[in-house]
């Protein structure tokens, strides 16, 4: 009844190309694997990277303030007083931006000189806290160019914001306490 009774029998041979075979596909398939694996890694890496070195989302937290990223804006430049035990000490950032609606929209900006709680007015505060850092006067802001916000907390940390419209920058100093 079998016409083709020789077909049922394998050989060791077949036997032998048949766990090579699987052996080859199951390597493959560990292969892609982990280069998915790989893969999804190193995106993750570089997107905590880049997140990690956003310095707005620190802000967002001390201060619940978010430069609008509709504004397209980058850091330039930033210098801190250092690490420390308590996270007290200056801390300063530059950015520019390219629209500039977003920026005049995030704050009522003043242009008057208000008084800070330690240090005077903002341009003596902002000053006086640069000095602290080191920050060279090619790096600090213009204060005749610029308007202004202010802000503090109980534990008397405090920020100033100044936006100079005609240079398209935005700074930030903060004093920690």
């Amino acid at each position: 009844r079998f016409s083709h009774g020789a077909d049922l029998f394998f050989s060791g041979k077949d036997l032998f190309m048949n766990s090579q075979t699987r052996e080859g596909a199951t390597m493959k398939k560990k292969t892609i694997v982990s280069v998915i694996f790989a893969l999804i890694l190193l995106v993750s890496g570089m997107m905590y990277w880049k997140y990690s070195n956003d310095y707005t989302h620190v802000i967002k937290e001390n201060w619940n303030i978010s430069i609008p990223s509709d504004s397209n804006y980058s850091e330039v430049y930033s210098k801190d007083a250092g690490s420390s035990f308590n996270g007290d000490g200056v801390r300063y950032h530059a950015f520019t931006y390219e629209n500039e609606e977003p920026i005049e929209k995030m704050f009522s900006w003043k242009k008057d000189q208000g008084e800070t709680i330690y240090d005077g007015n903002y341009l003596d505060a902002t000053n006086k806290w640069l000095d602290e850092i080191n920050v060279l006067a090619i790096s600090r802001p213009q204060h005749t160019n610029c308007v202004y916000w202010y802000k503090s907390h109980e534990d008397h940390s405090e920020i100033i914001i100044l936006w100079n419209k005609k240079e398209k920058r935005l700074y930030i100093v903060e004093s920690f306490m």
